[in-house]
């Protein structure tokens, strides 16, 4: 039973050489190309707003406050949109 078996192998062995040749030689291997999650103005966007947000928390008086504020929020609008 053994014996039969093996000329079977043998010959799917072969075929799958050829394949295997076949394929990568003529198409070639596919490459993935894989984008950046962030992009570097995203990146640099929410560094951005990060200091904003900073200059707003370390306001200590009301005026400083509002001072800092329309700029904190039109930050903020910017990011959401990209």
């Amino acid at each position: 039973m053994q014996d039969s078996r093996d000329p079977i192998d043998k010959s799917w062995d072969s075929l799958k050489k050829v394949w295997t040749e076949a394929s990568e030689e003529i198409p070639g291997r596919k490459k993935q190309h894989s984008k950046a999650w962030i992009s570097k103005d995203t990146i640099s966007k929410v560094i951005l707003k990060r200091s904003k947000k900073e200059n707003l928390n370390r306001a200590r008086t009301r005026l400083q406050r509002r001072g800092s504020m329309p700029s904190t929020l039109k930050q903020t609008r910017m990011l959401k949109k990209v």
